[in-house]
């Protein structure tokens, strides 16, 4: 226990009525200075880490950092301080401040009872990090701060015991691996301490979301975000891709249906159109593809306006503000669609799966010769030289898997892996008879 903290930590769990899981258990009994959870989804590596420390907040001149990569995802844990001790303990505050938009999340104790405060930082605003020093920082999902951002973190924990900890998601073998994951499970230094939780150590995680996940994610994917593993994709971005399962011949564009496409602008590399329907087994299906080089975009959207068909939407990407416009203004209803490399690749995977109807989810053409190509040529990269990196597809043979993910986050509704998370805590829920002020 920090020897600023003059509240039990158990007293605490039991006044806001917080159960740990085992898991849990495991991470508060620890008195290491830097602690450290790699845990899938659903674990409750946020509330955990929180609750830790709002008995060191509720302690006298006590100064605690929560940094993650930006306000959205460091605010999980804030909110999870807030709710316990504004909402649930009603708490007096000198300073209370929430809004997420504005990147204004602190609170701070009256003087009288010591001045401790508890504030939200980003590693956007990287000179904030130097301004003062800390007793605790919180890092929101480390595997995602940059190096530089922890290195500058770690330069503020210089008085005193100060301590630093969190929970992440493994993203790959990247800087938090070396630096952070290795020193935490080394029996040999008494001031780490590190636990892997598979997300079924929460007894809330059901059982039928994990067969689902099962089902759905590829195996790197499954590792890494549901049993909490460091994973090197050292192979194909779709491994599952087979030319004799995924390629046939469609017949072309089936009237009465909606006919889409899916877009990815270049110059030098090929500005990429695919033709899509969706046919009445709830497959996609890819008709047709478009992949040229060297030719500017007004002679692109001319080109595909020839085509005459009846297009309900283009899905593109939102950045290319220019070429969008230029297809507009020739009449072609495009609309942009925000993606991540990563979501929208695990969403190609989960469509290429085989059904229990014994179909894909996904299926190409055999006119489509430059889709078969890349779809079986996507490779990931390494990114170990790189500490700052995370691990990503080698920029290579992505033209058709950018266009498609365009789609298919589209249709699915999804725009990061965190839409297809469950809420597997519920609302949190505090005792009926609250805790006098004061008790503490």
């Amino acid at each position: 226990m920090h020897p600023k903290c003059v509240i039990k930590k158990w007293d605490w769990f039991r006044a806001i009525g917080y159960e740990p899981h085992e898991g849990q258990q495991l991470f508060h009994k620890s008195e290491a200075q830097n602690r450290f959870v790699a845990a899938g989804w659903g674990w409750g590596k946020s509330t955990a880490v929180a609750r830790d420390y709002e008995p060191l907040f509720l302690s006298p001149k006590s100064r605690i950092w929560i940094v993650g990569p930006d306000y959205g995802l460091a605010s999980r844990e804030f909110g999870i301080m807030w709710d316990d001790i504004v909402v649930g303990q009603q708490v007096p505050m000198s300073v209370a401040r929430y809004n997420v938009d504005q990147g204004a999340m602190i609170m701070r104790t009256p003087d009288a009872v010591g001045g401790s405060v508890v504030e939200v930082k980003t590693e956007r605003n990287p000179h904030s990090l130097e301004a003062e020093d800390v007793d605790a920082i919180i890092y929101a999902e480390l595997a995602q701060l940059k190096k530089a951002t922890v290195e500058r973190c770690q330069g503020r924990l210089r008085v005193g015991r100060a301590e630093q900890a969190g929970g992440f998601t493994p993203e790959g073998f990247n800087w938090s691996y070396d630096d952070i994951w290795e020193p935490a499970c080394d029996p040999g230094r008494d001031d780490w301490w590190g636990h892997r939780g598979p997300s079924w150590e929460n007894p809330a995680v059901s059982a039928k979301w994990l067969e689902d996940m099962k089902r759905v994610l590829s195996p790197a994917m499954y590792e890494a975000k549901i049993e909490g593993r460091f994973r090197t994709n050292t192979g194909f971005v779709f491994p599952d891709f087979d030319p004799a399962v995924h390629m046939a011949d469609l017949g072309g564009i089936v009237p009465g249906r909606p006919v889409y496409g899916a877009v990815d602008y270049g110059y030098t590399n090929p500005t990429v159109v695919l033709t899509i329907q969706v046919n009445e087994d709830d497959q996609i299906c890819v008709l047709r593809e478009y992949y040229e080089s060297f030719v500017t975009q007004d002679v692109h959207a001319e080109t595909v306006k020839s085509w005459g068909v009846p297009w309900k939407k283009l899905l593109a990407d939102p950045a290319g503000a220019d070429p969008i416009a230029v297809w507009q203004k020739a009449g072609l209803p495009v609309e942009g669609v925000t993606c991540e490399v990563e979501t929208g690749n695990e969403l190609i995977n989960q469509l290429l799966k085989v059904r229990e109807d014994g179909k894909p989810g996904l299926i190409f053409d055999t006119n489509c010769p430059n889709s078969k190509r890349e779809m079986t040529t996507y490779r990931w990269g390494p990114t170990r030289d790189d500490l700052n990196a995370k691990e990503a597809p080698v920029k290579a043979h992505d033209h058709v898997p950018e266009a498609l993910k365009r789609f298919v986050a589209w249709w699915y509704g999804v725009k990061n892996m965190r839409d297809v998370k469950p809420e597997t805590s519920g609302p949190r829920r505090f005792p009926r008879e609250r805790m006098p002020k004061g008790a503490f």
